[in-house]
């Protein structure tokens, strides 16, 4: 006999409701491993001439908090890379993006935003939603953004200002179109097979935003799409 997932499975507790729970709180930091992790993401952050480009235009110093090093050379170039741990003669530790102010001004964007996308679908189709293995706060839903357009001279990356109501209606579509195809199942045909399916859906949406941010350029989130 059959088993039937979405009549047996209990909700995800702390999956897709906003709880502060680890999944929630280190988000950040979820986002900081995954792209740590992966060669691709990782070395979009590598722009060595907009770096170089944008120190020498700034007039920028090394920081007199840091061990000294040449201006402009290669070791201050990549004092602005993804990767790159700053030591302080103080002792003190930050790696790039672990925090919102280092190297710059930053936020921590989740690609599928979790309010706006659950919303659109209906109370059936959003407990089919919660019966899924699926973290929105897992690391690979996260692409590190400038927070001010300044920002952007080091990786030419879109910066987050606020709200970004177009960028979610991008996002709803996708959203709707999920949506629609759940409303086709039956409760008996959520299989495990069928949630699966869905997760993977999820997970090849964040990257398919992860590429549209990554490749947007300077101007707003709300402008990327």
């Amino acid at each position: 006999m059959k088993r039937h997932i979405f009549a047996e499975l209990a909700e995800s507790k702390g999956i897709w409701v906003f709880k502060q729970d680890d999944s929630a709180t280190n988000y950040r930091k979820n986002g900081h491993a995954a792209t740590l992790g992966d060669p691709g993401r990782n070395n979009r952050y590598r722009t060595p001439k907009r770096i170089l480009a944008t120190l020498k235009a700034r007039g920028t110093k090394p920081s007199i908090l840091l061990p000294s090093i040449l201006a402009h050379g290669p070791e201050h170039v990549g004092r602005y890379y993804f990767e790159y741990v700053a030591v302080s003669i103080l002792g003190l530790s930050f790696a790039n993006f672990s925090k919102g102010f280092t190297p710059y001004e930053n936020e921590a964007h989740h690609l599928i935003p979790q309010a706006q996308f659950l919303a659109l679908f209906g109370e059936r189709e959003a407990a089919m939603l919660k019966r899924v293995d699926y973290n929105v706060h897992n690391g690979r839903n996260l692409i590190f953004l400038p927070g001010t357009l300044k920002g952007c001279d080091f990786h030419n990356l879109p910066y987050h200002l606020g709200s970004h109501p177009t960028y979610d209606t991008h996002v709803a579509n996708d959203a709707r179109q999920l949506s629609n195809e759940l409303k086709e199942l039956s409760d008996d045909a959520c299989t495990e097979e069928v949630l699966i399916n869905i997760k993977e859906r999820l997970m090849s949406l964040q990257e398919k935003y992860w590429k549209l941010l990554a490749n947007a350029g300077a101007r707003t989130v709300n402008d990327s799409v």
